[in-house]
């Protein structure tokens, strides 16, 4: 991936790449990667020349710089104690 630049980013299933290139040249980006995809029985859903985007638990917003939490629809967060409880039976 070294010749589409540094700005990729991947994490188990979900992947992001912000390219400052034309739309042309986005497009066959996309066609590639599709093809290296297909080529390992592997498919992907591919969204492009947008400015924000929902990335794992960020929205990101290219155009202010600015970020936000994002949270799917019916998700419910689980917090976890920043103190562990130990429970011990008598």
């Amino acid at each position: 991936m070294k010749k589409y630049g540094r700005n990729i980013g991947l994490y188990r299933d979900d992947g992001l790449a912000a390219l400052n290139r034309n739309p042309q040249e986005i497009e066959k980006i996309k066609k590639e990667l599709c093809k290296i995809f297909r080529a390992n029985d592997l498919k992907m859903a591919v969204e492009a020349n947008t400015t924000i985007v929902n990335f794992l638990d960020v929205t990101l917003d290219l155009r202010s710089g600015k970020h936000y939490p994002f949270t799917k629809e019916g998700n419910i967060p689980l917090y976890v104690h920043k103190t562990p409880t130990i429970h011990r039976q008598s």
